[in-house]
């Protein structure tokens, strides 16, 4: 997971800029996983992604609630595209 903060640019009508730093937010995460593909694991996953509007998933970085914003198969893998709503510990 990559981090950033909420900042944007603006330019002035002096040739220059101003920077609006609103902080960081785990609001703003999205977790790319990889998960090795079998029948059980897609089933399962798909079973998920219809009955659960939101999920909690555990990282070494900590657990974060959030729902699945995409899924697809290619090959012998599943993506999993992960929108995070905030980190719970």
């Amino acid at each position: 997971m990559g981090r950033s903060r909420r900042v944007s640019r603006v330019a002035t009508l002096d040739g220059e800029a101003l920077l609006l730093d609103y902080g960081f937010s785990h609001a703003d995460s999205t977790f790319d996983l990889e998960v090795l593909f079998s029948e059980d694991k897609s089933k399962q996953l798909n079973r998920m992604v219809q009955l659960y509007a939101k999920l909690v998933i555990a990282t070494r970085g900590g657990l974060f609630l959030g729902a699945i914003k995409s899924t697809k198969v290619e090959k012998n893998v599943i993506y999993i595209n992960f929108l995070v709503e905030k980190e719970i510990a």
